[in-house]
């Protein structure tokens, strides 16, 4: 019989493995982990200011600034002046940001469709559904964990 011990760390390098693929994947395109981050946290908060990007990524100030200069250079965000402070900027998504997002994304899509391409249907419901209940249980967690501490 798997010890509950085991059968977490059974998860958890399944999860790894998972991610890494994706990634690995991913770095066939042209910008590399970190810079794909702060990219889609652009996409996900809308015009927002590098603080909001970099706790979003989880990241700190100095990087998310190298990030963001690339990001800047390649044409796939833009800054403009914080309205309700001068001193700050806001970042957008450009059209180029958004259909290299775009991109990645069916990147990830064929992927994953060629890796389930032999499953039944109720096995992808299946997975779709423990996996979402997964995430939402440790959103959960980590969002009651953040307000206790």
């Amino acid at each position: 019989m798997v010890q509950p011990t085991e059968e977490l760390e059974d998860v958890l390098h399944s999860l790894y493995v998972i991610m890494r693929t994706v990634h690995n994947q991913i770095m066939s395109m042209s910008l590399d982990k970190g810079s794909l981050m702060v990219l889609a946290s652009v996409h996900e908060l809308g015009e927002a200011r590098p603080s909001a990007s970099a706790e979003f990524c989880g990241l700190d100030n100095s990087t998310i600034s190298r990030h963001i200069k690339r990001l800047e250079d390649e044409g796939m965000i833009a800054r403009s002046p914080d309205p309700a402070d001068g001193r700050a900027s806001l970042l957008r998504l450009t059209d180029d940001g958004q259909d290299y997002l775009d991109r990645a994304q069916q990147l990830r899509r064929d992927a994953l469709d060629h890796a389930l391409a032999g499953w039944k249907p109720t096995e992808r419901s299946m997975l779709n559904n423990i996996l979402g209940r997964l995430a939402k249980d440790m959103a959960a967690d980590t969002a009651s964990l953040t307000r206790t501490s």
